[in-house]
């Protein structure tokens, strides 16, 4: 309730200039007067600068400031040297700058956390390294403490202080950093200008780029406006994105009175470019060098892939997709996404298609994306290959039917109509003798048949319960057909003596110049292999599920074709991952497709974790092999 009233009081106050009573203000929340100057108090101490004026008159909220003082408390719990780092790095970022005559000192940080001045110094010390990495630097200059650098870089890493630990920046949260501000109207404001200037921005991009535009207010109303165009200002300038930040502009001087100069204009219209994606792709233009990459990517697509990528507005919505890649990596720009790890596990396939993509980004422009940007990418690509369908081998199909009248006819059209190119009905018969029936993979009887596999009863109407039932028997069969194509992709290409126990390692790099090494020496691989596995390792971890670690690279390095696997008992760290089972892959790029098929299986056998420790408890190669055999048929018949 104590919180409830503070933030109606903050909105009250908030949103009319003008003085309240305490008596008026004790009135609206049903208590005293005393208890509304304690909410006022704790307000005020929640702020770098008092946000509620007070005098005779009674209180009223301080315009100057309005709307852009972010809220940094709920950090009294400074146990820990993170949870400490955090709250000195954030009252770093907010201090009040515009009082020159008050500093943050280190007496005064060491009262709010009630620690020793040793302690703070050695929680400085370790944050030098997080603000250098940030391209900031902190210093200590006569007691007292501060940040430097670009004011680019400030503002980025105050988002990624404000957006820490939060997977989804959600309007309730930004509404309690930033109380005094109409988040969801804002939000809705939003969408619609950047609708009519021919942008859209998703779910998962909207309330970050909020974030980004309240901080930059926040900086220019804490005099610390940007002094230089953003690179690159000649890609911005007249284009949607600055169109947009006009219009954004004007919206906001409505409601708070800060200039914007063109240097910022610029800042918001690169933001925008960054998180947002054009409505009409088709109609926009794209350098040479966007074009001819997107070209490349298509065809990398489509050799993956039975499928064509050139359909639909998709080439278009790469290209418009990669520009804005290539901005936001050049600017530091990074937006979390919360379904990551779920793509990642999921759809290990359609994750390896993006790393590539991103691999040859990061060879064309020398940048490097974050396994965030990939994942976004991924589902550019999930969203695709669902309007258009992926490669599938139809399943044969064998339907018994007597002749009557047209009945044979209709049924066939039916099953053609409703599994479209899942079923190919191979033959149709009128009798029922097992015996006599051909091969194929799926029967379908509108007459009792048994012993016989895969096979299933329908009426001659095909209700919505045989629909079911037949769609389970097909995805009984494509299981089947995956693990068989697994057992044959691991007995043809993993070798006795390329199987270990317990081997230590450092880190992932250590463990793959180990194989490499051992690889190499018997002639399996060239000596440049190492770098075509570690370079798909920069792009994003192979490791899935935390337990199972899949180096690999389909290169013209590999001169024969190879699985080596290593079972440990203790984890590899592996990046911020870690995983006991290594499967490190060779394979020459015509092996493409079967690659893809082993990789998928195998990915979802670790779904559990019983998977690990029953591998964890073979002895030897053989009995490995056996007991990844045996869970697969397992899964496979479930």
């Amino acid at each position: 309730m104590k919180e409830q009233n503070i933030q109606y009081l903050i909105a009250t106050l908030s949103e009319k200039n003008e003085w309240f009573s305490a008596a008026g203000l004790a009135s609206y929340l049903h208590t005293t007067t005393r208890t509304v100057r304690n909410y006022i108090n704790e307000i005020n101490e929640r702020y770098s600068s008092p946000v509620i004026l007070t005098s005779h008159k009674g209180y009223r909220w301080n315009d100057r400031i309005k709307s852009v003082i972010p809220y940094i408390g709920e950090e009294n719990d400074c146990e820990t040297p993170e949870k400490r780092r955090l709250f000195i790095l954030k009252k770093l970022m907010f201090f009040n700058t515009e009082n020159r005559e008050k500093e943050l000192t280190i007496e005064s940080l060491c009262d709010d956390m009630a620690i020793s001045e040793r302690t703070l110094m050695i929680d400085i010390e370790d944050m030098r390294a997080e603000l250098k990495r940030n391209r900031l630097s902190i210093h200590l200059k006569k007691n007292a403490l501060s940040v430097s650098g670009k004011e680019t870089d400030m503002r980025l890493f105050i988002f990624r202080l404000i957006s820490s630990g939060k997977k989804v920046l959600d309007a309730d949260y930004l509404q309690k950093v930033y109380p005094a501000l109409l988040i969801h109207q804002d939000t809705q404001k939003l969408k619609n200008v950047l609708q009519e200037c021919g942008l859209y921005i998703d779910a998962y991009h909207i309330n970050p780029f909020l974030l980004t535009l309240i901080i930059q207010l926040m900086r220019i109303s804490n005099n610390h406006p940007l002094k230089a165009s953003v690179f690159p200002a000649e890609q911005i300038r007249n284009s949607h994105e600055s169109r947009a930040a006009e219009r954004i502009i004007e919206y906001w001087k409505d409601q708070i009175r800060i200039p914007f100069s063109a240097e910022e204009k610029d800042y918001l219209a690169l933001m925008l470019k960054c998180m947002s994606r054009s409505l009409h792709p088709e109609e926009d233009i794209y350098s040479d060098e966007i074009s001819e990459y997107a070209e490349q990517c298509i065809a990398l697509l489509e050799n993956y892939d039975d499928i064509s990528y050139r359909e639909g507005h998709f080439p278009d919505q790469l290209k418009d997709y990669m520009e804005r890649l290539r901005l936001s990596c050049i600017s530091h720009v990074s937006v979390s996404n919360p379904v990551r790890s779920a793509l990642r596990n999921n759809s290990p396939v359609l994750h390896d298609h993006a790393a590539v993509l991103m691999t040859e980004f990061r060879r064309r422009w020398n940048l490097r994306p974050d396994a965030d940007q990939s994942a976004f990418l991924e589902m550019l690509l999930l969203a695709y290959k669902r309007r258009r369908g992926s490669r599938h081998i139809p399943i044969s199909c064998t339907l018994i039917l007597p002749e009557y009248y047209e009945l044979e006819e209709i049924l066939k059209d039916k099953i053609d109509d409703h599994f479209h190119k899942l079923l190919s009905v191979e033959h149709i018969i009128s009798t029922c003798n097992t015996k006599k029936l051909p091969e194929t993979d799926l029967t379908l009887s509108v007459l009792p048949v048994s012993d016989r596999m895969h096979t299933v009863v329908v009426s001659p109407a095909l209700t919505p319960e045989d629909y079911h039932m037949i769609q389970r028997e097909i995805s009984l069969i494509e299981q089947e057909r995956r693990y068989r194509d697994f057992e044959v992709y691991l007995r043809s290409y993993s070798r006795a003596e390329f199987f270990e126990r317990n081997h230590s390692f450092a880190d992932e790099e250590d463990a793959v110049s180990y194989i490499c090494e051992r690889l190499e020496k018997e002639k399996y691989v060239s000596p440049d292999f190492k770098n075509d596995v570690m370079e798909r390792e920069i792009t994003d971890s192979t490791v899935y599920h935390h337990l199972i670690a899949v180096p690999h690279a389909l290169s013209m390095n590999v001169m024969k074709n190879v699985i080596y696997v290593i079972a440990n008992d203790r984890p590899v760290t592996w990046g911020t991952r870690s995983a006991n089972i290594i499967v490190l892959v060779a394979m020459e790029h015509s092996l493409q497709k079967d690659f893809e098929r082993f990789i998928d299986v195998l990915i979802r056998l670790f779904e559990s974790r019983n998977t690990m420790k029953l591998l964890l408890e073979a002895d030897d190669y053989l009995s490995f092999l056996e007991r990844l055999e045996k869970i697969g048929k397992t899964i496979s018949q479930i």
